[in-house]
């Protein structure tokens, strides 16, 4: 049986695997915060990168991401995939994955070994 592991514990170990470099980009899923990185999301999101070549501020900091499939959760998953932390696909997650990458636009084309 595998153990329960809280989105409180995994959000601290993602920003603990990217807390040496001040974020430049926090991104509202939900009610949730997250303070990451503009370059390892723009290099594997196709949305990200649209989002922020479409600002009108070209220092925006702050993305709302609306819709997405899964919520904070999945986008969570999904951030850790982009900073090329490996994450654990399992039966109960793979669907929710699949639609956050399409809402994500995170494809080949976009950057190779992105699928």
């Amino acid at each position: 049986m595998t153990p329960y592991i809280s989105i409180a514990f995994l959000r601290c170990k993602l920003r603990e695997s990217i807390s040496d470099i001040s974020s430049d980009l926090t991104i509202k899923v939900g009610s949730s915060n997250f303070p990451l990185h503009k370059f390892p999301l723009v290099s594997r999101s196709g949305r990200i990168r649209k989002l922020l070549l479409e600002a009108k501020d070209s220092k925006v900091s702050r993305i709302n991401l609306t819709g997405l499939p899964g919520r904070s959760d999945v986008f969570e998953v999904a951030a850790k995939f982009c900073y090329r932390v490996n994450v654990k696909i399992t039966i109960s997650n793979v669907a929710l994955l699949r639609c956050a990458a399409r809402f994500m636009e995170i494809r080949e084309d976009i950057s190779k070994k992105n699928l």
